[in-house]
């Protein structure tokens, strides 16, 4: 048996930035809770359910596990993390869940501020490694939905309606950015790509 090695040129193959994907998700997504928050859309909330499964949940996650693929843990991470957060929030906004009504003692609010809360401490770590890692539009838009959460988490806490305007204030400004970074992306032409000039057989 002969062993034969050739060196066999190929074009670099051009990989799609799945980045510009999760933000724009992300952005819109951002935008309609916004509009929740402001009391724009209806009290009728399970409008949210399907931006929360599809655009919010599943394009994000997709976009997360691409972005893992093409070696971006903060990407992957962020990405993954928030298509969870609006799997589960399409989930407690879908009637036949009946998670809301599971609570007779009247502390579902409180139990979402609790989860928000969560949410708080999870931005504000992803807002420290955008600060030291990441473009400055990048850290603008995860510090904006930090400052979001930290009014939202107080106004299902403890009542504040107040809280609620500002949060949906301030993450309408997130998703904005977010719009504008999304746009770059798009605009910008795929640099990264993937090298498979050197193949080797052995037959």
């Amino acid at each position: 048996m002969s062993t034969c090695t050739c060196n066999c040129h190929h074009t670099p193959k051009k990989q799609a930035n799945p980045t510009a994907l999760g933000i724009i998700s992300f952005s819109i997504s951002t935008f309609v809770l916004a509009l929740l928050s402001l009391g724009i859309v209806t009290n009728n909330a399970t409008v949210i359910c399907g931006w929360g499964f599809f655009m919010g949940g599943l394009c994000q996650f997709s976009a997360g596990m691409w972005d893992f693929a093409r070696g971006n843990s903060f990407g992957g991470c962020a990405f993954a993390i928030y298509g969870a957060f609006w799997f589960t929030t399409g989930i407690n906004f879908l009637p036949i869940a009946g998670i809301e009504q599971s609570y007779t003692d009247g502390t579902y609010m409180k139990a979402t501020g609790i989860c928000t809360f969560a949410w708080v401490i999870l931005n504000a770590m992803f807002s420290y490694s955008a600060w030291r890692t990441q473009p400055k539009t990048s850290f603008t838009t995860f510090f904006l939905l930090f400052i979001s959460l930290i009014f939202l988490s107080i106004a299902q806490l403890f009542g504040v309606e107040f809280c609620y305007k500002v949060g949906g204030a301030v993450q309408i400004m997130a998703a904005v950015v977010g719009l504008y970074v999304s746009t770059v992306i798009l605009s910008t032409p795929e640099t990264i790509e993937v090298d498979t000039s050197e193949i080797t057989d052995k037959v």
